[in-house]
């Protein structure tokens, strides 16, 4: 795993921008994206307005989300959607909440399949204080080869779907953020395999932390 320093979340964001950037140069064909939620995938996802490499090579995905409406405040594809408004020609393969969990764990089974997917280009992910990643948790169950669900998170909105870390840690390149004083501890017990995520070890020539 390589660990980059940095000092605020703007750092944080400027290097996550400069590895993606640096991946696409190595692509001609579109890439699959999945972007995380939370207090650094909003910020994150606000410092992307004024970049313009997304202009169909992108289809964008999202490690997790909420069973809330589009419009919810925490509702991660609404978070999406708004920041990326801007951006042309981007498509969006997004959980259908919509649905119950099981046909919507479903849905999203079938699609990765239809795409032929074995694995996103990249992943970003921001690990949470108690050391979660993307919506899993101690208690979250498989729905699915991909697909984990979780009815009681620790924090509100309760009910949540998730891709799984079997699932995520197939990405070609991983970005894993632990920013913030309050992350400093689960980032080390995670590094140190401390935490569930064991199938981070087997990759991790292919995981970038970036932590500060």
């Amino acid at each position: 795993m390589q660990i980059i320093n940095v000092k605020t979340k703007l750092d944080a964001s400027l290097k996550c921008i400069q590895l993606i950037i640096n991946y696409l140069n190595t692509k001609d064909n579109k890439l699959n994206i999945a972007f995380t939620g939370g207090r650094f995938g909003k910020f994150f996802l606000s410092q992307l307005t004024d970049y313009s490499f997304f202009n169909n090579r992108f289809r964008i995905f999202q490690t997790d989300e909420r069973f809330v409406s589009t419009n919810h405040p925490e509702s991660i594809q609404g978070m999406i959607m708004n920041n990326l408004k801007n951006q042309n020609n981007t498509d969006y393969c997004f959980f259908d909440v919509r649905l119950n969990p099981e046909d919507c764990a479903k849905d999203m089974e079938k699609r990765i399949d239809s795409l032929g997917l074995i694995g996103f280009d990249i992943s970003i992910l921001s690990l949470g204080e108690d050391g979660h990643l993307a919506g899993n948790f101690s208690n979250s169950i498989n729905l699915g080869k991909n697909i984990t669900y979780n009815m009681d998170a620790p924090k509100f909105p309760k009910e949540r779907i998730s891709f799984s870390i079997e699932w995520l840690v197939k990405s070609d390149l991983i970005i894993l953020l632990a920013i913030g004083k309050d992350k400093h501890n689960a980032f080390q017990q995670l590094i140190s395999g401390g935490r569930q995520f064991t199938q981070l070890e087997e990759v991790s020539s292919k995981i970038i932390a970036i932590r500060g």
